[in-house]
This record gives C-alpha cells, structure tokens and sequence, in this order.
C-alpha cells in the first residue's frame, strides 16, 4: 500500500468570503495564509465563522476522495 494521496481541507478566505480548498500539507505551515488549489492566495477567516460561498474553481479542482474496497470475510 503506497503513501496516501493528500487530502484537502475548506477554508474561507476573509478578503472574498469564499470557501477555498487548500492542501492538508499547506496548513501544517500555519501562517495564515495559503495556496488554495485554484492558485488564490486566502488570507484564512476565523475557524469559528461559516463557511463562505464555495469556489467553484477549486469544486472543479478537487479529485473526488477515492472509494474503499472491503473484504468480505466468511
């Protein structure tokens, strides 16, 4: 089984109330600013407030999360 790929988290930027998708790996950073996957740099609005608007070039961005395979054991 290979690493896993990365995975996305929303977050609305305060400058365009948008909801951006941004990498699991960006936020480790924790400047409070990040690339979302369409190119938009979010200055990231408080993580108590709602989301915004969802931007639809990162909606269109965004690989859906690949389906599990179960076993089934008998």
């Amino acid at each position: 089984m290979g690493p896993l790929p990365p995975e996305t988290v929303s977050v609305t930027c305060c400058i365009d109330d948008r909801s951006h998708e941004v990498l699991d790996t960006e936020l480790v950073v924790g400047s409070g600013y990040y690339r979302a996957l369409c190119g938009h740099v979010i200055t990231a609005a408080s993580m108590t407030s709602p989301d915004g608007v969802p931007c639809s070039e990162c909606s269109q961005l965004r690989e859906p999360a690949p389906r599990r395979r179960y076993r089934t054991w008998r």
